[in-house]
């Protein structure tokens, strides 16, 4: 009783691909976000509490924003 079980290899490539640019382009938002501090400080005269509330608050809106995405992803999605 022997089967041979097919792998999708061209699947779990795009999993693997989808997953590696989400994580390069986390990596790019952090990247710009460290950049984007001292314009930040100098232009609206940032406290360092400030400037920490101003970059959390980035990182917030990430999370915010993929929970509010999910559903309308899941329903009308691919």
């Amino acid at each position: 009783m022997s089967y041979q079980r097919k792998h999708n290899t061209g699947y779990i490539l795009r999993i693997c691909g989808i997953a590696a640019l989400g994580g390069i382009l986390f990596g790019y938002d952090t990247a710009v976000i460290s950049g984007a501090i001292e314009a930040l400080k100098t232009y609206f005269n940032l406290t360092p509490a400030e400037t920490g509330w101003a970059v959390s608050n980035v990182v917030i809106g990430c999370v915010v924003g993929a929970f509010a995405a999910s559903g309308p992803a899941a329903r009308w999605g691919r």
